[in-house]
């Protein structure tokens, strides 16, 4: 550091920092940046290392935990899609009926409910205090080891999915009430169309007409739906 007049620090200024050229600008401005930085650091799978550990990179948790969060995200997408199907056409089919009203309603109040309130009370009442009398745990991916080692393949797959229960209901009940809300409508707007009509006064029966014509058509709108929603259950599989 030296201490000069004002006069001479704009000397010394100018003298050992030159004015950049235009090329030197733009690059500097789009390259020379923490954003760039961020960017380049994620081609490489980059994240850097744990805040408790810096010995323990951001990525490697990540594989370590991508088994679990793809079993809480694809397996809950399956599930829904079946249901929603099924959901949504009872309601389609019985249009403006009792059992249309009380779906639409009990599915409304569980797209408003929120994954915060339900997970601890599923935890407390199912798991804790066990109200039904099914010994449903609350933590872990599967038995202990000593357990679960003496387990067959099938009693293994039934000791993950057994633990995966409540998890697998907090993920999916908000994505199944608004998907059963759009399969709802998708399906009626297929069935008000001329040749529904023509293949019911042919007498086709009703399970050969929704497979066969209702659900064909409606499936585009169901699909981009679905499509979106696994996004969204990616990401609710964290809490």
């Amino acid at each position: 550091q030296l201490r000069l007049s004002p006069h001479n620090q704009c000397a010394y200024w100018k003298k050992f920092h030159r004015e950049m050229t235009p090329s030197e600008k733009r690059r500097i401005f789009i390259f020379e940046t923490r954003l760039m930085t961020y960017l380049q650091k994620i081609i490489y799978l980059d994240f850097g290392t744990l805040k408790s550990n810096n010995q323990r990179t951001v990525i490697s948790e990540v594989v370590k935990r991508l088994p679990i969060s793809l079993t809480l995200s694809v397996f809950p997408t399956i599930v829904t899609t079946y249901l929603c199907l099924v959901l949504g056409c009872l309601m389609a089919g019985h249009h403006n009926r009792w059992i249309d009203k009380c779906l639409s309603l009990l599915l409304l109040c569980l797209y408003a409910l929120p994954v915060f309130v339900l997970a601890p009370f599923l935890k407390q009442y199912l798991g804790l205090k066990n109200v039904l009398g099914i010994d449903l745990p609350i933590s872990g991916f599967r038995s202990a080891s000593g357990i679960y080692n003496e387990l067959s393949s099938f009693g293994r797959l039934k000791d993950i999915l057994w633990h995966c229960i409540l998890p697998l209901i907090c993920v999916s009940y908000g994505t199944l009430a608004g998907q059963s809300r759009i399969t709802r409508t998708a399906v009626l707007d297929v069935i008000k169309q001329d040749y529904i009509l023509s293949a019911r006064s042919r007498g086709i029966s009703t399970y050969s007409l929704y497979v066969k014509h209702i659900m064909k058509n409606a499936g585009i709108t169901i699909v981009t739906s679905l499509a979106h929603s696994l996004g969204i259950i990616l990401g609710g599989s964290l809490i």
